[in-house]
């Protein structure tokens, strides 16, 4: 009977204890599934004006939900560079979420094209208003015109060849910057562990303690 009456409590208590294990657990993994939320916000706003906060949040997820951030929020080149390689006007940057660098190599863009349709468009005016009394005249301002053209289309083109090349290298430095600082501010911060010795003299003799803080 006795024994009976013990496994019993045992058991009852063992019943107890998983209980509360359980119970803890679900706290502890509804309180991370929040914190996780609450960093893909903060990514999604803006990772690196929140990477204080989003690196405080993330010492509370676990493994695989930082895994899950990573992969998810983790850019590739491959798209941006394709796109600022063929089809320019900062749209790779624009891609990779650059929004500055994108607005200036668009406006650098966009100003070097509107300066050569700007120009054609002038010349073809003037050749059309050329009356057939002043044709030679207008005909050799129209080729000074050409040349003039000539010249800032080269210009332009070069300035767009150029800026090309440098919209290569704002994406690619972007998307460096991004994923590495993604990377430090989901890395779970290990805590400092520092040794003090404590001299213990007793009237028994003398011992030597270790004070140990993390």
């Amino acid at each position: 009977m006795k024994k009976m009456f013990m496994f019993t409590v045992l058991l009852l208590i063992g019943l107890y204890l998983y209980s509360e294990e359980t119970v803890k657990q679900t706290k502890e993994d509804d309180e991370s599934f929040s914190y996780y939320l609450t960093v893909n916000q903060l990514i999604s706003k803006n990772l690196f004006k929140n990477k204080d906060l989003i690196s405080e949040y993330s010492q509370r997820l676990n493994n695989e939900q930082i895994l899950l951030i990573q992969k998810k929020y983790q850019k590739d080149l491959a798209v941006p560079l394709l796109l600022n390689g063929f089809v320019g006007f900062g749209s790779g940057n624009f891609a990779c979420g650059d929004m500055l660098g994108g607005g200036i190599h668009a406006a650098i863009d966009g100003l070097s094209v509107l300066s050569m349709l700007t120009m054609q468009f002038i010349n073809l005016v003037d050749l059309f208003s050329t009356t057939s009394s002043d044709f030679h005249t207008g005909l050799a301002a129209f080729d000074r015109r050409m040349k003039i053209f000539s010249y800032v289309a080269y210009s332009a083109g070069s300035i767009m060849l150029v800026n090309r090349i440098a919209s290569l290298i704002t994406a690619s430095l972007y998307v460096k910057r991004y994923n590495q600082t993604l990377n430090e501010v989901l890395i779970k911060k290990t805590p400092k562990v520092s040794f003090t010795p404590i001299p213990i003299i007793s009237p028994k003799g003398v011992g030597l303690a270790l004070n140990i803080r993390f």
